[in-house]
């Protein structure tokens, strides 16, 4: 399988910023959050202030737990372009 360089814009990192605080929301704190997807609090806050970016597959695992709620595609936007470069 391929490896894609992660591309995010500026403009993506922030709508991603924007609804992982709302995930958060969701779940009550960065804690809350990091237990239910067996991560480090760490991870989350590293998500959450942009040092790194969610990786696809827990968007993927974020949009499936919260039954839609929150999409991939809003989570990762830098996601649809790589589908639709390649």
């Amino acid at each position: 399988m391929p490896k894609y360089q992660i591309n995010i814009t500026p403009q993506d990192k922030e709508i991603s910023q924007k609804i992982l605080k709302e995930v958060i929301d969701h779940f009550g704190s960065q804690l809350a959050l990091a237990k239910k997807l067996e991560v480090s609090h760490t991870a989350v806050y590293k998500w959450l202030t942009g040092e790194a970016v969610i990786p696809a597959y827990r968007a993927i695992q974020i949009e499936y737990i919260t039954k839609g709620r929150f999409p991939t595609y809003k989570l990762r936007p830098d996601l649809i372009k790589i589908l639709i470069e390649n």
